[in-house]
């Protein structure tokens, strides 16, 4: 489809109605939990000339969809990131946040991602050591919660992340039988065949490599 006026605003209440329903679990389950939602129900499209795929959809919400928009925006009230995080940071990180430290010049609290990592292990190869480093915790240790939690979290963010490869895998697919051109059908092929391949196995070829990139910077 062509790109859609409006906004993106299905991340905002995906995350936000995840939350309301995590209360009370460690924080960075809770994080994982929303980032997984998100990732399971927002929409997933191809533009027509698309080879690599991946966008945040706009669009405008019907009044339900803004009612529930609005629900959700209350939830934050004296819970968001100033009145959440900031009391916990020491005041030295405070003052490198401030002095934009943190910052990509856009995005406040974006990082570099280990691309290299994600590409020779894949998605698959990351589960596996996240499951490994949860088989050999200390139980006895005093950071055993958290550390288990942490690890918990990895496994829950990085299925998800799976599996949101292979929604645009399926619907790369889809769109091979509605494809009226014999080259589009083999690109939306490609496209299908590359999405289920990143959504376990590490990056063979460029294209692969820009696709699992591009869907990291998505997420």
């Amino acid at each position: 489809p062509a790109l859609r006026d409006g906004y993106f605003w299905e991340r905002r209440l995906h995350w936000a109605e995840s939350h309301l329903r995590t209360r009370g679990q460690p924080q960075v389950l809770r994080t994982a939990l929303a980032f997984s939602h998100v990732l399971d129900n927002m929409t997933v499209e191809i533009g027509e000339q698309e080879l690599i795929v991946g966008r945040h959809p706009k669009g405008q919400p019907d009044a339900d969809v803004q009612a529930r928009i609005e629900e959700a925006n209350s939830a934050w009230g004296g819970h968001g990131l100033y009145e959440w995080a900031v009391p916990q940071i020491p005041d030295e990180a405070k003052a490198l946040w401030h002095g934009g430290v943190f910052s990509t010049g856009s995005k406040t609290g974006h990082m570099t991602p280990d691309h290299e990592g994600l590409l020779s292990r894949g998605l698959g190869g990351i589960k596996e050591h996240t499951r490994g480093r949860l088989a050999g915790l200390d139980g006895t240790h005093p950071e055993y919660g958290e550390r288990r939690s942490f690890l918990l979290a990895a496994q829950i963010a990085c299925e998800a992340a799976s599996r949101f490869c292979l929604r645009y895998a399926s619907l790369a697919r889809e769109m091979v039988g509605r494809a009226q051109d014999p080259a589009r059908e083999r690109e939306l092929s490609r496209i299908a065949e590359t999405c289920e391949h990143i959504s376990e196995g590490p990056a063979r070829s460029f294209p692969e490599a820009l696709q699992l990139s591009w869907l990291l910077h998505l997420w």
